[in-house]
């Protein structure tokens, strides 16, 4: 049950969101209600689903869906994006508490980020006013997309000093109107996915804009590979797009590819080291899809 148009091919594995999400094998203890808002991976692998239903928690699972073990009930409101670093410590975005929040491997709060309840005034620039996706560079800077309350990205070290701040409303390049997702490459560039100006654009790591991805509808989150293609999931466009640096389509499917159905507004996406690719959904699609490449 081949899937995608374009260069890279890729199957559905059937039931793997069913599973992993628990939404019918109840394979994660106590929770009996799932609303999955975004998706890693760690070094290892094993796929970290963010549920903001019942029960708030960051939940841990294998690559084949078998559930590990689950962090940060009890901590976390209102979970919206999620990073993993490679010391398994998890980053996560609490988007109404106005908050990032880092996580032991354990479950333990590490470091905050942000007022807790406390925004920042509207398209002030300043952290935090809903904040929407979290990311670490290779040399473990923290990057955070301030979206629904604010047109900015903010870099923090690692110990969570503010570096700095760019960007502002506009459809400018370096301007932003919902930054959401984010993700930094093995260069350490910046990808914004710019969900409302319907494009992906990339900075360096001092926020210097390089280039961006127009032909999109409605990004919502973006990941790269270790070969440097960009995964984008298009919220508004009800499809998963994957994209050369250069801009070339490699793969493109939606909501009517065989396998998929439910697949109606993708909301995250991450890919791991062998190539596959994990999709939430929200509204009426809620569910995780995995994706394997076979080309």
């Amino acid at each position: 049950m081949r899937i995608g148009e374009g260069e890279l091919t890729y199957e559905v594995v059937l039931g793997w969101g069913r599973s992993a999400s628990g939404m019918d094998l109840g394979q994660a203890p106590g929770v009996t209600k799932v609303n999955i808002k975004g998706v890693a991976v760690d070094s290892q692998d094993r796929v970290y689903l963010i549920n903001r239903g019942e029960s708030r928690q960051v939940l841990i699972f294998d690559k084949d869906g078998e559930f590990i073990t689950s962090v940060g009930e009890g901590v976390l409101a209102d979970p919206h994006g999620i990073c993993v670093g490679p010391d398994n410590r998890v980053y996560v975005v609490d988007r109404e508490t106005h908050v990032v929040v880092c996580l032991s491997a354990e479950g333990r709060v590490q470091l905050t980020l942000g007022n807790m309840n406390r925004p920042s005034p509207k398209q002030s620039g300043t952290p935090f006013n809903l904040p929407t996706g979290v990311t670490l560079s290779s040399e473990g800077d923290i990057y955070i997309s301030d979206g629904y309350g604010n047109s900015t990205i903010h870099k923090y070290s690692s110990t969570g000093s503010l570096n700095f701040s760019w960007g502002g409303q506009g459809i400018h390049p370096g301007q932003f109107n919902v930054p959401h997702g984010i993700c930094v490459d093995a260069e350490d560039r910046v990808y914004v996915a710019d969900r409302e100006n319907n494009r992906v654009q990339v900075f360096d790591e001092e926020g210097d804009f390089i280039k961006q991805w127009q032909d999109l509808t409605g990004p919502s989150d973006v990941a790269v590979d270790k070969d440097g293609n960009l995964y984008v999931s298009e919220l508004a466009g009800h499809r998963v797009s994957v994209l050369s640096y250069g801009g070339d389509v490699l793969a493109r499917w939606d909501s009517g590819s065989e396998g998929t159905n439910q697949f109606l507004a993708p909301h995250g996406i991450c890919v791991d080291s062998l190539g596959s690719v994990y999709v939430c959904g929200v509204g009426e699609g809620k569910r995780v899809l995995k994706f394997v490449r076979k080309s």
